[in-house]
């Protein structure tokens, strides 16, 4: 009976040593905090929230109730313009904004969690056919 004890406490001790608990996928994915150009084709540049590190853009990036940024501002004015909503354009990712995107992501048929990342910009993008010349998706902010 020891022996077996044994065995399964080092089988339990070397799977553990090899687990690894990680933060979440999307704490990889930085927080918008700027916008920054996408190309549209023959349309050219329009604004997205991006996430700005020193000369460098990253367009995916994430937003959540909480953020107050420009990217905020912008997501705030497309949801109002694209979407029909009603939101003051004040750049705080509150109660309102986070509703708001709630519905929008649901429109364009994307999990409708409230949360601004990669798949809700490519469901907005497809849905509303910014890279056309529509020029719904996005403003400058």
């Amino acid at each position: 009976m020891r022996r077996s004890l044994a065995v399964a406490t080092i089988i339990v001790a070397t799977l553990g040593a090899g687990m690894v608990t990680g933060a979440p996928a999307s704490a990889a994915t930085p927080t918008c905090n700027g916008v920054g150009d996408a190309w549209t084709g023959d349309a050219g540049p329009i604004k997205i929230p991006s996430y700005n590190s020193g000369s460098t853009q990253n367009l995916s990036c994430n937003m959540v109730k909480g953020n107050v940024s420009s990217a905020v501002r912008n997501l705030q004015t497309e949801l109002n313009k694209c979407f029909g909503a009603s939101l003051t354009i004040d750049g705080n990712f509150g109660t309102n904004t986070y509703n708001a995107l709630k519905k929008a992501q649901a429109a364009a048929g994307t999990t409708a969690d409230g949360i601004y990342g990669p798949n809700t910009r490519h469901a907005f993008a497809i849905t509303r056919g910014w890279w056309s010349g529509t020029r719904c998706m996005w403003v400058d902010a």
